[in-house]
C-alpha cells in the first residue's frame, strides 16, 4: 500500500497542483529515503516547475533504487528533453547577442547563454559539443581564462576517442571500410539524416575492451569517419549514443593558439600534434608548430618524428602530406614536392595534396624570382631569366586547377587569387580571361558574400576595367 503522502501526491499530480505534489513528495522522501518511485515522481514535478537540477538530484537518487526499465528511460528521456531545450535556447541567446547592436543588451544576452549552456552541460555534461561553444560564449565576453578551462574540458572528455584513433593510426575522414578493415565489423549499424545529410552510427559493444559509437558522414559515394563516443553513459537512452556527433579538431587548434599566445609551447605543441594525428596539417597549424619548434629548438627533432612516420607508413597519403608540409617550412621544395606526388599516386583526387603541391611549386618559383630580381639590382645589365621559375608557375596552375576542379572547391577565393596572379606573372590572357568569366558566372551562389565582390573587383583593378572595379566593389560596400 502507498503511504497517505504518496497517495496525496498522486493526487496532486492528477490535478496539476505541482506544489503540493512537491510537499508531499519531499516529505515520502524524508520519511522513506529509499523509495525509489518517491524520487522518479519528485523528478517529475520538478520537470513541470523547471527546477531542472532539482530534478538532477531527485533522478540521482532515484537510479540508486529503480530497477523499472520504464522509469529509468522515462527519466532518460525526460533528461534529454531539458538538456534540448537548453542547449538550443543557448544557442538561440548567442546569436541574437551577436547580432545586438546595443551593447549593454549585447553583453546581457551573452551572459544570458552562458547561463543557458552551463545548464545544458549539468544535466548531459557528456555531450562534448556543449563545450566547444561554450568556449566560443566565453571568449564573446573577453573572459579568455573560462575558455581555456572549457576547452581542456572537451580535450580530457575526448581522450579515450583520440587514443583509440591514434593507436591504430586511423585518421578523421577515413572511409569506413578501411576504419572497419582496422577495428572489424560493427556489432550494429544504425542509418539517420542530420540535416541534409545521410549519417551512419556504427556500435560496437567491446572495442578494445570499451563500448563505442563510430559515426560517418556521407560525402560522395563512399561514407567518411567524423566522430566516435566511447564509453556512454549507461543511463543514455539507445537513441542518444547513436545520436551523430563529431570529433571538433578545431577546438584543440583553437585551445593550441590561446595557449601558444599565453607563451605555453609545450601545450601547444602537444595539441597540434594530437590535430596532425587526426587530420593533415593545415597551413596555419604548420605556421604555428615552426614557430614553436623555432622558440623552443626542436626542428629537426619534430622534422624526424615526421619523417618516421611516412617511412613506417608509406600507404597513408596523410602521413606523407604531413612530412610535405614540414619540408616546406624548411624551405625544401624539391623533397617535399617529392612526398607530395607520392600521396596523389595514392589518390590523385586528394584535395590537400594537390593544394600542397601547388603550393610549393609557386613558393619555390617566388624564391627563384627574388633570386633573380636580386641579380637585376646588384647588376644594371643582367637580364632575368624568367624561364628559370616560369615552368615552376605553370606546374602551380596546373595543380590549383585540379584542386579547384574537385566538388565543390570551384569557389575557394584564395585558390582563384593563386591562380589570377600565376597568369598575371606568365601573361597567359587566355586563362586569364577564362578564369573571369567563370568568377562572373558564380555571382548567383555569392550574391551575399562581400568577399566575392571585394575578389572581383581586386581582379578587375590589376585589369585596368575602373569601371567594372567600381561598380563590384559598391556591391561589396552594400554588405558590410
Amino acid at each position: 500500500c502507498k503511504s497517505s503522502d504518496m497517495t496525496t501526491a498522486g493526487i496532486a499530480i492528477n490535478s496539476g497542483d505541482w506544489n503540493k505534489a512537491e510537499e508531499y513528495l519531499e516529505k515520502e522522501v524524508q520519511k522513506n529515503p529509499t523509495n525509489g518511485e518517491a524520487w522518479f515522481e519528485l523528478g517529475k514535478v520538478r520537470e513541470k516547475k523547471q527546477n531542472y537540477n532539482g530534478m538532477l538530484a531527485a533522478f540521482t537518487e532515484a537510479r540508486k533504487y529503480v530497477k523499472d526499465r520504464t522509469m529509468l528511460d522515462n527519466m532518460a528521456f525526460l533528461e534529454q528533453k531539458v538538456w534540448v531545450g537548453d542547449y538550443n535556447d543557448a544557442i538561440q541567446l548567442y546569436n541574437d547577442a551577436l547580432a545586438a547592436d546595443d551593447a549593454t543588451n549585447k553583453a546581457r544576452k551573452l551572459r544570458d547563454a552562458i547561463d543557458k549552456m552551463k545548464s545544458a552541460i549539468a544535466i548531459r555534461s557528456a555531450n562534448t559539443e556543449s563545450y566547444s561553444v561554450l568556449a566560443q560564449m566565453y571568449e564573446s565576453v573577453g573572459d579568455t581564462a573560462q575558455a581555456i578551462a572549457t576547452l581542456e574540458q572537451y580535450v580530457t572528455m575526448q581522450k579515450d576517442a583520440v587514443d583509440m584513433l591514434t593507436e591504430k593510426n586511423i585518421m578523421l575522414d577515413a572511409e569506413r571500410p578501411a576504419v572497419q578493415n582496422v577495428f572489424g565489423n560493427p556489432t550494429s549499424v544504425k542509418g539517420a539524416v542530420n540535416g541534409n545529410d545521410s549519417v551512419l552510427a556504427d556500435y560496437y559493444k567491446s572495442l578494445n575492451g570499451k563500448e563505442a559509437y563510430l559515426y560517418y558522414a556521407k560525402n560522395g559515394n563512399s561514407f567518411k569517419l567524423a566522430g566516435l563516443r566511447v564509453n556512454p553513459p549507461s543511463t543514455w537512452l539507445d537513441g542518444e549514443k547513436e545520436r551523430f556527433t563529431t570529433l571538433n579538431t578545431q577546438s584543440y587548434s583553437y585551445l593550441a593558439f590561446l595557449h601558444f599566445n599565453k607563451g605555453e609551447y609545450s601545450r601547444a605543441m602537444e595539441l597540434l600534434n594530437t590535430v596532425t594525428r587526426l587530420r593533415p596539417a593545415t597551413e596555419d597549424i604548420l605556421q604555428m608548430q615552426s614557430q614553436i619548434l623555432d622558440k623552443t629548438g626542436k626542428r629537426e627533432e619534430a622534422m624526424q618524428s615526421v619523417a618516421d612516420l611516412a617511412t613506417k607508413y608509406p600507404d597513408n597519403k596523410a602521413y606523407l602530406v604531413q612530412y610535405g608540409s614540414v619540408l616546406v617550412n624548411s624551405g625544401k621544395y624539391d623533397e617535399a614536392i617529392a612526398q607530395f606526388d607520392k600521396a596523389l599516386v595514392i589518390d590523385p583526387q586528394y584535395d590537400v595534396a594537390l593544394y600542397n603541391i601547388a603550393a610549393a611549386y609557386k613558393n619555390k618559383a617566388g624564391t627563384v624570382q627574388l633570386e633573380e630580381k636580386s641579380k637585376m639590382d646588384a647588376d644594371a645589365k643582367y637580364q632575368e631569366k624568367s624561364d628559370r621559375y616560369i615552368p615552376m608557375l605553370d606546374k602551380a596552375g596546373v595543380y590549383f586547377e585540379r584542386y579547384r576542379a574537385l566538388p565543390g572547391k570551384e569557389g575557394e577565393f584564395p585558390v582563384v587569387e593563386q591562380l589570377m596572379n600565376i597568369y598575371q606573372v606568365t601573361r597567359n590572357e587566355q586563362k586569364i580571361k577564362r578564369l573571369v568569366g567563370e568568377l562572373e558566372g558564380l555571382e548567383p551562389l555569392f550574391q551575399n558574400n562581400r568577399r566575392y565582390y571585394e575578389l572581383l573587383g581586386s581582379i578587375y583593378g590589376k585589369l585596368g576595367k575602373t569601371d567594372k572595379a567600381k561598380e563590384v566593389f559598391d556591391k561589396a560596400d552594400k554588405l558590410r
